[in-house]
């Protein structure tokens, strides 16, 4: 797959590549990194730099996009199903003080 897409962006400038390299799920950091320094010969500040802000970039639309999605979904059986289950095992416990000054691990509840 990367090395389908690095054909697709062959004739594209050396920092591009870097920034799609970077934000692939496959290659990510690893692959952009050693791409930008070893083929594109960039130098390693630059290489890393361009690689981490381009990383970062696909998190911005997930964390604004994941809520409505997943509102969305459920309602279907089973991603209501999948999205209340999750909502359940990641809520966590929570540390609670007790009357008599202990704490305990209590589940929280929703």
């Amino acid at each position: 797959m990367v090395d389908k897409l690095l054909t697709l962006l062959s004739g594209s400038p050396a920092y591009l590549i870097t920034i799609v390299l970077a934000m692939m799920p496959v290659s990510e950091l690893r692959g952009a990194i050693p791409y930008a320094i070893g083929v594109a010969g960039m130098p390693w500040q630059e290489a890393y730099v361009i690689s981490v802000i381009a990383n970062f970039l696909p998190v911005i639309p997930i964390l604004y996009l994941i809520g409505p999605v997943s509102e969305y979904l459920r309602r279907f059986g089973p991603f209501d199903r999948f999205f209340t289950c999750r909502r359940y095992l990641f809520s966590g416990p929570s540390r609670v003080m007790s009357a008599s000054g202990r704490f305990y691990l209590h589940k929280k509840s929703g």
